[in-house]
């Protein structure tokens, strides 16, 4: 009877290092993601809560807090929660979930090289989108979001300015009227200049 050949295992390290031009998945940076959205979402609500609004219809209007107070709520909580199952995870080792500086430095160099031009534009959008945000309750909705709506469909190759810039405005309008006549939500103003603005285009509706 002829013996069975051993079974040949691969060392842990040997593994981990196959991992790593794949970016080996870190429960610290999923941490430290975790917690800016957590910290975020937060502060968002927070200075939600500072914001004067005025009701608008009748006793059962939610008001144009709500849905912003919902959904930041939903985020905090989910945060809170995967924030729960990452520490479990972790077991009883004593690791930091707030990754050190070599681990940034290092996981930024490796991630941000070599980009495919679909990871260029997925980060083309997320600096339009924050971009958007900023000035978006500074100079309003209906001049922030046309704009956006634009630099979205470009950063994706949509080359017909024309169309882009037509259907952007299209779009901006209809989401506003619908917001403010149906639902009773004001969308953002603006301030000065541009809230004149946008109370010009609310009075033709």
């Amino acid at each position: 009877m002829s013996e069975e050949a051993p079974i040949e295992t691969e060392d842990p390290q040997d593994l981990t290092e196959e991992l790593e031009a794949d970016e080996v998945p870190s429960l610290q940076l999923d941490g430290a993601i975790t917690l800016v959205i957590l910290l975020g979402s937060l502060g968002l609500l927070a200075h939600s809560l500072r914001v004067d609004t005025v009701m608008l219809g009748n006793s059962a209007d939610p008001g144009p807090r709500f849905w912003p107070h919902l959904i930041l709520g939903v985020i905090a909580v989910s945060a809170v929660l995967n924030l729960g199952i990452i520490y479990k995870r972790y077991g009883q080792e004593s690791v930091l979930l707030v990754p050190t500086k070599s681990v940034i430095t290092e996981g930024f160099n490796r991630r941000f090289r070599d980009l495919s031009t679909e990871e260029w534009e997925f980060y083309g959008i997320i600096v339009a989108t924050a971009v958007y945000l900023i000035f978006l309750s500074r100079v309003g909705y209906l001049l922030t979001t046309p704009l956006y709506l634009f630099a979205f469909g470009w950063i994706l190759k949509y080359r017909r300015p024309l169309v882009l810039g037509v259907t952007s405005l299209i779009v901006s309008t209809g989401i506003f009227v619908a917001f403010r006549i149906y639902m009773n939500i004001a969308l953002p103003y603006g301030d000065g200049i541009f809230r004149s603005f946008h109370l010009a285009v609310e009075a033709l509706f």
